[in-house]
């Protein structure tokens, strides 16, 4: 039997599937929930795929491919059929000695392990069962700043590899979407796979079984975890609870939002990382949500500026809160709704084309140059970090500090200090819903937006009823500033 034949038949033995894979063992931390639902729970309840997650996998395909094509140009892909073939292809180009491998599939069963690896590449410091040399393990990433579940992906293929030539590589590589290699030592992040290894299998055998954490799912589960959440009243309800809070509540026995609502302040202390103020902000969270009744903090908190012209501002860009390292970043949208004199005007300014960002920031800053007695609203802290980005991106920032940032007033932070709301979140969506307000388009989100914009880019006569519907979604984003600012203003 030759040497490939043998580490094939050796890989390939037992009767395990190879369930454990570099994504879910990576979300063995923070998400395992998703693990989970992917093992047990009906296909039926996935989440479809969003226009904006079809544009990340297209993106991640295509960065892949650049990267290669840069980086390794001589190298010519190797086509398979079968997994199995293209895991004998893999073994074959190792024993051989190939400089570099891509994207072939690889297995582990007796450990119940497979999956596919970016690039292989040879190095000559140490031997392996191949010969005077070992492969060392990189993996392309779209995002920007590497991630916990990036790294750990890239340890696990490290290990991986490591069975296969009976060789455990020191070190492992990250390309990001800039082209950027980042090398990690496999020793730093060993005692967390092997963690997250355990922890994967024993869900999967169902041995372990992780409870739903609101928002704290990955696609395709998202919608389903969430109703689970709701379903439990779970602790991960009230606000700011993530999965790493949670694990330290549940730990003391805070596992629903009850727990909460009736907890003492020195009891929520005893769980790391939540102090006084922590703590007493948790328990009127959870009271409100319990309750369903708004609680009143501080009426002080509500004050406005008296000027004849308001404005109230919202902007669209391609790195949304939470995906921020997705996309380069742009502001393709920024609109307005100016109050004065009774009357509302809704006015956009929009960048067509990429390009445009520069010519349609001007514009606004030169519409802005002619107001007199006005007042900024937003909400949250978007609106205002992005003003001051793009003041830099086009030698505006002597303008921007002198007419906008000192106008601009953040109701998230005037609304939170005032009250506490029976909502699950502090999002526009979440508190504007919460008073009534509806939004025109149920299938427009801002992170659908981003992919509607991207094909109108491309398209611009057959997507421009898209493009439209986004538009329609920033006023309508202003409108509820608004609706908020007149909310809370009524209740000063």
């Amino acid at each position: 039997m030759s040497l490939i034949d043998d580490i094939f038949r050796r890989c390939r033995s037992g009767n395990d599937k190879g369930e454990l894979t570099a994504q879910n063992v990576s979300l063995y931390h923070d998400s395992p929930y998703t693990i989970y639902c992917e093992a047990f729970i009906s296909e039926d309840k996935k989440d479809q795929r969003s226009p904006y997650r079809e544009l990340l996998h297209e993106r991640g395909q295509e960065h892949e491919r650049h990267v290669i094509e840069k980086k390794y140009p001589k190298l010519e892909a190797i086509s398979y059929k079968k997994p199995e073939e293209g895991f004998l292809r893999l073994l074959e180009e190792m024993a051989r000695g190939a400089e570099v491998i891509c994207g072939l599939p690889i297995f582990f069963l007796p450990e119940n392990m497979q999956g596919r690896i970016d690039v292989l590449e040879k190095r000559t410091g140490h031997a392996s069962i191949f010969g005077d040399y070992h492969y060392v393990v990189k993996e392309i990433k779209l995002s920007k700043n590497i991630k916990k579940e990036h790294i750990i992906q890239g340890a696990f293929y490290t290990y991986l590899i490591g069975k296969i030539q009976e060789y455990l590589p020191e070190e492992f590589f990250v390309i990001n979407r800039d082209y950027e290699e980042q090398e990690y030592r496999y020793r730093d992040y060993e005692a967390g796979l092997a963690k997250a290894i355990k922890g994967t299998q024993a869900i999967l055998d169902g041995t372990e079984v992780p409870t739903p954490t609101y928002n704290g799912a990955e696609w395709p589960w998202q919608t389903y975890c969430n109703h689970q959440a709701l379903k439990n009243r779970d602790v991960s309800l009230v606000g700011k609870v993530g999965p790493k809070m949670k694990t330290n509540l549940v730990a003391h026995g805070f596992k629903k939002i009850w727990d909460i609502s009736s907890a003492k302040a020195e009891d929520l202390r005893k769980v790391s990382g939540i102090g006084q103020t922590t703590a007493e902000k948790l328990i009127l969270r959870a009271r409100a949500i319990r309750k369903r009744e708004l609680i009143l903090l501080d009426r002080s908190a509500l004050k406005f500026p008296e000027k004849s012209t308001e404005i109230f501002l919202d902007l669209e860009g391609t790195d949304q809160p939470g995906h921020e390292d997705e996309m380069g970043q742009v502001d393709y949208l920024i609109g307005i709704l100016i109050r004065k004199n009774g009357t509302e005007n809704y006015r956009p300014f929009t960048a067509h084309r990429l390009q445009d960002e520069g010519s349609m920031f001007r514009e606004f800053m030169a519409f802005m140059h002619k107001q007199e007695d006005y007042v900024i609203y937003h909400w949250h802290n978007y609106e205002r970090w992005h003003i001051k980005q793009l003041g830099e991106r086009y030698g505006l920032t002597v303008e921007v500090e002198t007419l906008l940032l000192p106008y601009m007033i953040d109701l998230h932070k005037v609304g939170t200090r005032a009250f506490v709301f029976p909502t699950y979140s502090n999002g526009l969506k979440d508190i504007a819903d919460y008073l009534g307000f509806k939004w025109r388009h149920n299938d427009i989100n801002a992170l659908d937006a981003i992919a509607y914009y991207f094909k109108y880019q491309k398209d611009p006569k057959d997507w421009r009823n898209k493009m439209q519907a986004i538009v329609d979604y920033n006023e309508d984003d202003c409108v509820a500033t608004r609706l908020v600012k007149d909310w809370l203003q009524e209740r000063s």
